[in-house]
């Protein structure tokens, strides 16, 4: 039976914050899908911004990081005493890392790896989680951490081509892009547009590295 050619990307019609996808029995579709992927991406990214000209990807998420990082050092000394693992700050510090400077590669791995884990599980990330980085504490609607959460995904596979981190940044671009309505903030925008260009980049490369055409 022939796949129809005209197929909407299903991922992101709702608010997957209220009612998460799981992808657990996603019928084939074959390359429909994929250019129906590639179209949600696209009009997600021309809602953001007015223009695709400024979207490189190091650029933009060294500049919104180092412009939040000093804020963010000072508003969280209040908390590092009763929530170990504050999830902005482990996400500040692998953007440095990842493509600002030095990283520390176990360190990255250990703590990328958990909070992909925590969203895996939950499809919810917290600001704050205990010592073991199990149970999360505060708002789980803060989009930003999801915005964030991407960048480090996206950045990380392009460092090792990891697909475990790739088919997160997948989910939570779904995520963002189900919730664009909830961004307000320029910079936000700009920052979660680039993240999406990036991740459409990447999908892009893969496809032509397994010889798919569509």
């Amino acid at each position: 039976m022939p796949v129809s050619e005209n197929v909407e990307y299903p991922y992101t019609q709702k608010d997957i914050l209220i009612e998460p996808n799981y992808y657990m029995y996603t019928p084939f579709q074959g390359k429909s899908l994929l250019k129906a992927y590639f179209s949600d991406r696209d009009e997600a990214i021309d809602k953001l911004i007015f223009s695709k000209g400024d979207l490189d990807f190091k650029n933009v998420v060294l500049e919104f990081t180092s412009s939040r990082l000093k804020r963010f050092e000072i508003m969280q000394q209040s908390v590092l005493s009763e929530y170990p693992n504050v999830t902005a700050n482990i996400l500040y510090r692998s953007l440095l890392m990842l493509l600002g400077g030095d990283a520390d590669e176990k360190w990255l791995y250990c703590y990328l790896s958990k909070i992909v884990s925590r969203y895996e599980v939950k499809r919810q990330l917290f600001p704050y989680y205990d010592k073991r980085f199990i149970r999360g504490h505060g708002n789980s609607d803060i989009l930003i951490l999801y915005i964030l959460s991407h960048c480090s995904c996206i950045a990380y596979y392009k460092r090792t081509e990891n697909m475990k981190f790739f088919n997160t940044a997948l989910k939570l671009g779904d995520l963002i892009i189900s919730r664009i309505k909830h961004l307000e903030i320029s910079s936000d925008k700009v920052l979660a547009a680039t993240s999406l260009s990036e991740e459409r980049i990447c999908c892009d490369a893969l496809m032509v590295k397994q010889g798919v055409n569509i």
